[in-house]
């Protein structure tokens, strides 16, 4: 657990492996998360591993295959920005917002790249 850490970054080689499985509660203070180059295709996580993440910025992962769906209960959401992600990265971000918007919050912003 790293209890103050507000930006991650996890860039080329953060870590090996298919499957990002996030430690329950690691990062409670986090407000930006940011993922490039990684071969990442399954992503565990819940609004409890983040609950205060502002930002999510996903860049040249293309074998992501979805945004977590829990992701939809974060209610600090400012902005998901994908560049050269997959078409069900891309389609699972705009369900979280769609999500978001039932909540109230029309404050959510999708930016995409393909």
């Amino acid at each position: 657990m790293i209890p103050n850490l507000e930006v991650l970054k996890l860039k080329i080689h953060a870590f090996v492996g298919k499957v990002q499985e996030t430690s329950p509660e690691a990062f409670p203070q986090l407000k930006f998360l940011k993922f490039n180059e990684l071969d990442i295709v399954n992503w565990t996580a819940s609004r409890n591993h983040f609950p205060l993440l502002l930002c999510l910025q996903v860049f040249r992962c293309p074998y992501l295959r979805e945004i977590p769906e829990d992701f939809h209960n974060i209610c600090t959401f400012e902005w998901i920005e994908l560049i050269r992600c997959s078409d069900a990265a891309t389609n699972s971000a705009r369900n979280i917002q769609k999500q978001q918007k039932s909540y109230g919050n029309e404050c959510l912003e999708i930016l995409l790249n393909p």
